[in-house]
């Protein structure tokens, strides 16, 4: 658990440092993500380390994702976890601001072979969170 808990604080940090759309609350963090990726109880675990209340609301697609974003005129979340073709997508239309590396501690220690992609050259609207793959196995 207390893996997990790192890896959702440096998401906290970022979505903190990037976020327009709740600057005045500080201590909540506002994060859309796909349905069943974060295990039971490490919401509460963050709260507990780190203070920052989570609202988390989930989607079942990038479709979903982001017909909702659209129709909020300033962003609605602080942190969001769409595929890498909507990074690109939303990037385009300005959906997403640029990330403040700066506030990111441990942006050094991300896999350089997951930076750089072709939807955010410089990673400056996205770092990876995930990576795996879909598949069947008989």
């Amino acid at each position: 658990m207390k893996k997990w808990s790192r890896h959702l604080l440096a998401a906290g940090a970022l979505a903190l440092g990037m976020s327009a759309a709740h600057a005045d609350d500080n201590n909540t963090l506002y994060f859309y993500n796909w349905t069943e990726y974060v295990p039971p109880g490490l919401l509460e675990q963050f709260t507990k380390e780190t203070g920052i209340k989570v609202i988390y609301s989930t989607y079942e697609s990038n479709e979903t994702m982001y017909a909702k974003l659209k129709t909020y005129k300033d962003g609605a979340y602080d942190l969001v976890v769409p595929s890498t073709y909507y990074v690109d997508k939303m990037r385009k239309e300005g959906m997403i601001q640029k990330i403040d590396k700066s506030k990111l501690s441990n942006f050094s220690n991300l896999d350089p072979d997951m930076l750089n992609k072709p939807f955010d050259p410089n990673n400056d609207y996205s770092i990876p969170y995930i990576w795996g793959g879909d598949g069947d196995w008989r």
